[in-house]
């Protein structure tokens, strides 16, 4: 296996999991609490949140985390956290939960 072809594989894996999808191409899904855990909302969130699916639901009650329209999701998360974009909330996640997992010997 070449390395382009691990390295393409490594991005698949990662989208998958940022995306909490199983289709990185697919619809936006609801993530994964490994990567927005008590500990990572806590901290990007002045402690307001401690669970995702309240993060969500506190801007938009009653509405199902796929139907929310970026827009609108993306101003939730700029006015309640200390990212600008969703992108950025994501990436962020993804390298804290990344940097947990990841040890050298």
């Amino acid at each position: 296996m070449s390395f382009t072809a691990t390295q393409d594989n490594l991005t698949h894996s990662i989208d998958q999991l940022a995306d909490g999808t199983e289709h990185p191409h697919s619809a936006r899904r609801s993530p994964s609490n490994n990567l927005f855990n008590a500990q990572f909302l806590k901290a990007h969130t002045c402690n307001k949140f401690s669970d995702f699916g309240h993060f969500v639901a506190a801007g938009f009650p009653d509405t199902d985390f796929e139907s929310i329209p970026d827009a609108k999701w993306n101003r939730w998360i700029k006015q309640n956290t200390n990212f600008a974009t969703w992108n950025d909330m994501k990436s962020a996640a993804l390298k804290a939960y990344m940097a947990g997992r990841l040890t050298f010997q």
